[in-house]
């Protein structure tokens, strides 16, 4: 059976950095084939000529500063999915990367090859069926309403669409949505979670983030540390439509 190649334009000025990602991707089981420029004109004049499956962006280019070269990347190419790539863990610049459009926002330092492969993945899957969908398919309330926590039944749910549901004991993670369902979901809330000498508050918060947005049965919402340490931040997804509604 023949394996698909994905086909990635990597845009990085860091020739070691991009040595090291285009390693990382040549040597897995998957078949990836890794075109790789250093200024965002390059990856402008790339995309016009070439058909790839995703963009892998550092923030880090001569020619942009920031998040210009997002914001340019994914209004030429609105039909590519897009993982931005940075020196710094700035949760706040990781939250306005998503909004823009961005799939995900990986910190250089602290991936690892299966992270990288993994982010890819879901980037292809998220943003392909999100694509197929036709445009008539966006429900106005997911655009207008805020994501409700049911309690009872251990569910988030956000414009009709069931996102997530607990089938265990998650304390962490109810203790937060609980809190943001008390305070009427807000774009931030303070950290809920009790203070313990033995850990490691903002550790707990990211680790909290991470697990809040695992195994989503829809991509319609994200939550974000805010910046600091000490709260959390939830947005909708650009682009996500209400496509499963809940039953009742």
């Amino acid at each position: 059976m023949t394996t698909r190649v994905v086909r990635v334009l990597l845009v990085a000025d860091n020739s070691s950095d991009a040595g090291l990602i285009e390693h990382s991707l040549r040597s897995t089981k998957d078949q990836f084939k890794v075109d790789c420029v250093s200024h965002l004109a390059g990856a402008v004049s790339r995309l016009a000529k070439v058909e790839f499956d995703l963009v892998l962006l550092d923030l880090n280019l001569p020619d942009a500063s920031e998040l210009t070269a997002c914001k340019a990347l994914l209004e030429r190419a609105p039909h590519l999915p897009v993982v931005v790539l940075s020196d710094s863990n700035d949760d706040d610049l990781a939250v306005r990367a998503i909004a823009l459009g961005a799939q995900d926002y990986l910190c250089k330092d602290q991936i690892d090859r299966q992270q990288l492969l993994r982010s890819i993945r879901y980037a292809i899957t998220r943003h392909a069926r999100v694509r197929d969908i036709p445009s008539t398919l966006l429900s106005v309330r997911s655009v207008t309403s805020r994501p409700s926590w049911q309690l009872a039944t251990k569910e988030l749910i956000f414009g009709g669409v069931l996102i997530k549901q607990f089938s265990r004991a998650s304390e962490n993670q109810e203790c937060v949505l609980a809190a943001f369902e008390e305070e009427g979901w807000p774009p931030r809330i303070d950290d809920p979670l009790p203070p313990r000498d033995e850990v490691d508050m903002k550790e707990r918060l990211r680790a909290t983030v991470r697990s809040l947005n695992h195994r989503h049965l829809q991509e319609v919402i994200r939550f974000y540390a805010d910046g600091t340490g000490t709260g959390y931040r939830w947005s909708r997804i650009r682009f996500a439509t209400s496509i499963m509604p809940v039953a009742g």
